[in-house]
């Protein structure tokens, strides 16, 4: 019985990897992005999404939609960014280490340093920018937000 996707055979798939060496490369990155998300994914059952509607939840409103908004986004950039992050800072570095004087590979390992240390750079400084014209314009003065803009205190 053959398995296809897309009328690809996967066992052709399987013997093209296998013949250009690259299954084991592959295998290695399934192992540590399997390291690095499971545990997070195993977090996101324990957090729910949404605080409301339930047995012994209050009604939902309009805030608990931009309270599950912000739940998302806060699982993305915590669990899921700064891991990928860390696990391409760790691949960048080590292809530095073990280039052995190969300058495709040297060139290859900071490029991804070089890539994944600006994308950081953006979320982050987007945070700043952020926070900074919400301060200055002060949000939390008068719309009652009192610790600070980004808590969504819905009522119960």
């Amino acid at each position: 019985m053959k398995f296809s996707i897309f009328n690809f055979p996967i066992s052709t798939y399987l013997t093209q990897i296998k013949r250009n060496g690259q299954f084991s490369k592959i295998l290695t990155i399934i192992v540590l992005i399997s390291i690095f998300l499971i545990p997070n994914f195993i977090y996101a059952d324990l957090v729910p999404l949404v605080r409301c509607g339930g047995a012994g939840q209050p009604a939902c409103q309009i805030c608990h939609l931009f309270d599950m908004l912000d739940r998302i986004v806060d699982f993305i950039l915590l669990f899921i960014v700064f891991p990928i992050a860390t696990l391409l800072l760790i691949v960048g570095g080590g292809m530095l280490i073990i280039s052995s004087g190969d300058t495709n590979k040297i060139n290859q390992g900071k490029s991804i340093l070089v890539s994944t240390i600006i994308g950081l750079l953006i979320i982050l400084s987007s945070w700043l920018i952020i926070n900074t014209f919400m301060t200055t314009i002060g949000v939390a003065t008068w719309t009652g937000l009192g610790e600070g803009w980004w808590i969504i205190d819905c009522p119960e």
